[in-house]
């Protein structure tokens, strides 16, 4: 048996904070045809001063899946190192080196701006070119190639109209400097986009962009792909943008996105990033979006999108032409109505001729907390049961999701794959509960060639007649179900491990009881000695760790979780964060 990695960065050099996407869905190993879903991937960022996820607490350094993203924001060369195993234990590395600027040289003196409205320069980088203005458009008019401009801490900005990165204007640097609270930009204008982002490579770090939360409707904080490239010959919009330890709020969509037509062309954007930043609730009363920029190559990392905004807001993270999308490390809720999601990935059927199917999503590391009410948690499937909005190759792992009916949906996806995540219901008492469902939506697809394994489901409501099931496959062909732990103490209804209304799917070892022998049932997950889920499970040799990224080992466990022998239930978990 053998195996050929693929490590394609999606550049190799540039100025920090580079943010940089790695795919190795072209890995081909003799073992499997189903690579993307079957290996494992490791990645090693060789960036030891990356530090930790202020979200999970887990290395930034440090990467699981077929696609991984990684922000160096210091200089130097650094010696990224992908490690592949397969079914069959079989190990190959590949390497690829990222060549980094610091700051300061990438935008030495002459490129360097520093703005404050009360002349206040402590804490500039030294050399830098001094302007003392309380006139925005005087920090417009600094927009240029290769510059930077920072905006001294703790002071406010109001706009009433758009900043535009220009096509022409590429390779910049917007933040804030000295010491303090970030610098805010803040604009009260309803239908104004505070930063339409035209021009490619831009990084927006340390900033507080927020619209106005009184039902006024700025239309977005960033607008990802309001641009085409010039030469008309690549269909993609503006690229490689950064937002780094930002606040963004406030804006009907706080960082947006469409699809738009140039000609015979379809634009979207290519290669954002979100990264350690908070984006939340738009103005009261609107429906509006914490990320809804469609595109390519797109990351959210260590990121916390909160309520997508205010009674009838939309969904917290929305995405409908896609490919090579990553989300990890990241908190991702929502408090609203019952069909306002935490996450919704779907295809586009407008666009079906240049783009048939959206696919490739890896979904790690990730925790949500559903309001009262809400129906989904992370819903990947059609957004119009009328279209066939087919979606292919989506991995989710590590994910704990808490919501009121259906944390997990997998909806027309061809290849799907969810392993050792948790289902939890909320406190409301909503009707039935299915933990882990997999269905067809309409017309689109049915689903195929779907893994469910090693999940942890618990829900402790106690209402009578409710139907409560681990995993529910309404639709679905060559779908394969095992080690998944259910828990409903108390229930007064029906209740299953699996529910299989297709009678073909492949079910083994899973379990539902009312004693599962949690460490803290409802908020640690981890087994005690005793627990029905110890040594109950199959050897799945696609699954290889659990959870907390353990080892799997034999005798095997259902559930999320491994055993730790003597006992010990492990640190305690509070939505993803190991604390």
């Amino acid at each position: 048996m053998s195996i050929t990695p693929s490590l394609v960065a999606s550049r190799t050099s540039g100025a920090a904070p580079l943010y940089v996407h790695f795919d190795a869905t072209a890995t081909d190993s003799t073992a499997t045809t189903y690579e993307f879903h079957e290996c494992k991937f490791t990645w090693s960022f060789g960036d030891a001063s990356a530090g930790t996820f202020s979200t999970t607490g887990k290395s930034r350094n440090t990467a699981y899946g077929p696609m991984a993203a990684h922000v160096f924001e210091s200089g130097g060369t650094f010696t990224v190192t992908l490690t592949v195993k397969d079914t069959d234990g079989t190990t190959a590395s590949t390497t690829q080196d990222i060549v980094v600027t610091a700051s300061d040289a990438a935008w030495p003196t002459t490129s360097t701006t520093v703005v404050s409205q009360t002349g206040t320069w402590t804490g500039e980088p030294t050399g830098a070119t001094r302007l003392q203005t309380s006139n925005w458009a005087d920090v417009v008019a600094l927009i240029a190639s290769n510059r930077r401009i920072l905006l001294r801490r703790g002071e406010t900005w109001t706009v009433t109209s758009s900043t535009t990165i220009p096509r022409t204007a590429t390779v910049g640097y917007f933040g804030s400097f000295g010491s303090g609270t970030v610098a805010t930009i803040t604009c009260g204008t309803a239908g104004v986009t505070i930063f339409t982002l035209n021009g490619d490579d831009w990084r927006f770090c340390d900033l507080l962009i927020q619209g106005n939360n009184s039902g006024i409707s700025v239309s977005s904080g960033f607008n990802l792909n309001n641009a085409y490239n010039t030469s008309g010959t690549d269909g993609y919009g503006v690229r490689n943008i950064l937002i780094s330890r930002c606040e963004v709020r406030y804006c009907v969509d706080n960082i947006g996105g469409a699809v738009w037509y140039v000609g015979a062309n379809v634009l979207v954007s290519k290669l954002c990033c979100s990264y350690e930043s908070n984006v939340h609730h738009g103005p009261s009363g609107s429906y509006n979006y914490g990320w809804s920029a469609n595109g390519l190559y797109h990351a959210i990392l260590g990121s916390n999108f909160s309520y997508g905004g205010g009674p009838g807001g939309g969904h917290n993270i929305r995405l409908s032409v896609w490919s090579h999308f990553i989300l990890s490390h990241s908190v991702v809720s929502h408090n609203q109505s019952s069909l306002r999601l935490s996450l919704k990935l779907h295809s586009e059927v407008a666009y079906v001729a240049w783009w048939p199917y959206s696919h490739k999503a890896v979904i790690s590391d990730c925790s949500s907390t559903g309001g009262s009410s809400q129906t989904y948690g992370f819903d990947v499937g059609p957004q119009d049961m009328g279209s066939a909005e087919d979606l292919r190759d989506i991995l989710v792992e590590r994910c704990w999701v808490k919501c009121a009916q259906r944390p997990f949906v997998l909806g027309a996806v061809l290849r799907g794959t969810i392993r050792n995540c948790i289902a939890q219901n909320t406190s409301f008492i909503q009707d039935d509960f299915y933990g882990i469902w997999v269905t067809r939506y309409g017309v689109a697809q049915v689903p195929d060639r779907i893994w469910v394994y090693n999940n942890t489901i618990y829900d402790d409501r106690t209402r009578a007649g409710d139907t409560k099931s681990g995993v529910l496959i309404s639709n679905g062909t060559n779908v394969t179900v095992r080690n998944n732990y259910a828990s409903f103490p108390g229930a007064a209804g029906i209740e299953s491990a699996v529910t299989d209304s297709t009678g073909t799917a492949l079910v083994s070892n899973n379990t539902v009881t009312d004693t599962p022998g949690f460490a803290t049932a409802g908020s640690n997950f981890h087994l005690v000695a005793g627990s029905a889920a110890i040594n109950t499970g199959s050897a799945v040799a696609t699954v290889y760790d659990d959870y907390d990224n353990v080892t799997r080992v034999a005798n095997y466990e259902q559930g999320a979780f491994e055993y730790a022998s003597g006992g010990d239930p492990g640190t305690a978990i509070i939505w993803g964060v190991v604390t």
